[in-house]
């Protein structure tokens, strides 16, 4: 179980990093990919950092997978939120706004 919880972790956090280096990088605010993708990773990460918490041998590997993909998720939905970083049909749908610009609720449309 550490194995597998160590080798998501480290999936998971190199997945961060490339998933904010992009959102630093892009200057337009969309992209032709779908930042949700990643939660294709997140998730399971999350489900199997639940599952390790029954093992006592493994409860700080189990901690830090839940741990990176609660992070993961929380950027997706910040990034999503703030425009920074979202799908270019989504941006079109949402009227072409500003990269950084908050959006409301009525709004928010994947």
């Amino acid at each position: 179980m550490k194995i597998i919880l160590s080798i998501g972790s480290i999936i998971g956090s190199l997945s961060l990093v490339t998933l904010s280096a992009y959102a630093c990088s892009n200057k337009s605010g969309h992209t032709g990919m779908d930042p949700y993708s990643f939660l294709l990773l997140f998730i399971p990460l999350f489900v199997i950092g639940l599952v390790g918490l029954r093992y006592q041998q493994a409860r700080k590997y189990a901690l830090t997978a839940v741990g990176i993909a609660v992070s993961g998720i929380v950027l997706l939905l910040v990034l999503d939120r703030t425009n920074t970083l979202v799908e270019y049909e989504a941006w079109i749908d949402r009227g072409m706004p500003e990269k950084g610009k908050d959006i409301s609720n009525k709004h928010l449309t994947r």
